[in-house]
Order: C-alpha cells, then sequence, then structure tokens
C-alpha cells in the first residue's frame, strides 16, 4: 500500500533542496508524501547516487522530515503489517531517532515504529495502542553501513524484526499486543522524525541518517518473502 524509491523520478517528483517538494508513492495507492522545509532549515537532502538503489534522501538530524496523509487502504491491517526500508545510520543518539512512524490520531498517538534505540546501532521495532507500548521486539544494524530493515505485525502476539533478511531476537518483549491497530479516519506517516500529542513534530527524535526504498503492506510478510 506504499512504495517509495527516492528517486526522484521526472514529472511524478521534484526534489529540490529549500522548498517543499512531492515524494510519488508507486503503490498507486495515492500516498504521496511532501518533504518539508522553513526558514532555518532545507529539509531532507536528495542524493541522486547515494541510495542502497539509486537515490535516497538524507536528514540531518535537524527537523527533517517527510510527511503523507494516507489513504484508507494504508489503514486496514486485519491481515497483518509489513514495513521495510534501507537504513543508513550516520551516528548513534541517546533519543530515539524515528525511521518511520505511523499515527492515526494526531491526539493521542496510536500505530507503530522503526527506529533507532538506545545503544549503538540499535533498532526497536514496536506497535503502540492509545499511547501504551505493548510489543517491542530489538535488533541491531551497525553504524555507517546501509541495513534492509522490516517489521512484522502478524494481527496477533506476533511480533518480528528482521534486518538483512535474519530474523532479530534480541529483548523480544510480545505480551499483549493489540488484535488490531486503531484508527479513526485520520492516518499520518512520518519519515526521519515522529508526531507528538499535539500532532507536531518532535526535534528530539530527528534522524541522523539516509533512507531508501520504503514500502509498507497491509499483509504480514512470510520469512521468506523477506
Amino acid at each position: 500500500v506504499l512504495l517509495m524509491h527516492f528517486d526522484n523520478i521526472t514529472n511524478f517528483e521534484n526534489a529540490t533542496n529549500g522548498s517543499k517538494f512531492t515524494v510519488y508513492d508507486w503503490s498507486l495507492n495515492g500516498n504521496n508524501g511532501t518533504g518539508n522545509t522553513n526558514a532555518s532549515n532545507e529539509g531532507p537532502n536528495w542524493n541522486s547516487s547515494g541510495g542502497k538503489f539509486g537515490g535516497a534522501f538524507e536528514f540531518d538530524g535537524i527537523e527533517d522530515r517527510i510527511r503523507l496523509v494516507c489513504s484508507t487502504p494504508f489503514n486496514k491491517t486485519q491481515n497483518g503489517l509489513t514495513v521495510s526500508l534501507w537504513v543508513y545510520q550516520k551516528t548513534y543518539e541517546t533519543q530515539f531517532r524515528r525511521f518511520i512512524e505511523f499515527s492515526s490520531k494526531t491526539n493521542n498517538r496510536i500505530g507503530w515504529a522503526l527506529q533507532q534505540d538506545s545503544y549503538a546501532g540499535g533498532i526497536r521495532w514496536y506497535v503502540e495502542n492509545n499511547s501504551v507500548i505493548s510489543g517491542i521486539v530489538y535488533g541491531n544494524a551497525s553504524l555507517n553501513l546501509w541495513h534492509n530493515v522490516v517489521g512484522v505485525w502478524r494481527g496477533t502476539n506476533e511480533l518480528e524484526l528482521y534486518v538483512d533478511g535474519a530474523q532479530q531476537v534480541f529483548g523480544n518483549s510480545n505480551s499483549s499486543l493489540p488484535g488490531s491497530i486503531a484508527t479513526d479516519g485520520a492516518c499520518n506517516l512520518l519519515l526521519g522524525d515522529e508526531n507528538l500529542n499535539s500532532g507536531i513534530a518532535d526535534r528530539n527524535a530527528d534522524f541522523n541518517g539516509s533512507i531508501d526504498e520504503v514500502a509498507v503492506w497491509n499483509r504480514s510478510l512470510s520469512s521468506k518473502e523477506i
């Protein structure tokens, strides 16, 4: 239900430093994103040859983000959920730095996130409901290298994290996972940042590194598919 190549394809995308730009959803579900900019920061930097495959967006850890308001198919998670991206972590921060986050209520965060964890190179994949984290699984991806990171939620009490195709089992905490990810009809997704309860972005969660090839499925991929 979401596929972003970050290749700045002519006639579909217009990534330009210093201005807002469009990031096209190649799943054809219309979940296009918008790169931010403001007076003091130019937003994510598109690097035409800096990706795992072709181009990628570089986030400098200072209010860089890509935001999209997703359409109805993105909210349907009865058959589980899979989130995949390639990530290049440049630095480690003590704060949790978001790669990608979904929230369906701007005033009461519920959803899921893939993010940097509180140790060098660490990855955290979690699902939360009504601002209560109800399942977490951890993994490890070394700094200054490209890694494929995939989070899977199977709709019951199964939460899985894969790094470069290998399932991670470190610090697994899958108790009391929700049977569904609630939605109020609002669907917000951020790359490189997180939403606060007020619906604004949190600078303490700004990611420093590069992201490429973002994909979301409204079903749980098998380990063989991953």
